[in-house]
């Protein structure tokens, strides 16, 4: 469940809504697309004065979910690739035209530390 929180006076200042996708999810590019505008969908309906270009779907950066960043991206709805662990992974987020990257270097030291 998604829940938008809105200050009334606020309603003229722009900002991104990110919405991550289930992990499972990302083993199947099809579920992701339309996990992804289906969450638009709703976001529509619930909300019809929300202005849903400012809403960024977060996706992990497999190669399924960098296809569906690929088709989300042509369809106008916004990506942020995450889980990137590698240079390469930013570089393909960046190919299939992803708004954003998430790269989890904290995560590098792990493989990296001798402790």
């Amino acid at each position: 469940m998604t829940v938008f929180l809105k200050n009334p006076q606020d309603s003229q200042k722009p900002g991104w809504v990110t919405l991550k996708m289930f992990q499972w999810s990302s083993l199947q590019w099809i579920y992701l697309l339309n996990s992804a505008t289906g969450i638009v969908d709703l976001v529509r309906h619930i909300s019809p004065d929300f202005d849903t270009s400012h809403i960024c779907i977060k996706i992990p950066s497999t190669w399924e979910g960098l296809q569906a960043c690929r088709v989300l991206e042509a369809s106008g709805i916004r990506t942020l690739a995450t889980t990137i662990f590698t240079l390469e992974q930013a570089a393909l987020a960046a190919e299939v035209g992803c708004l954003y990257v998430a790269p989890y270097v904290n995560e590098i030291k792990v493989f990296v530390d001798d402790e």
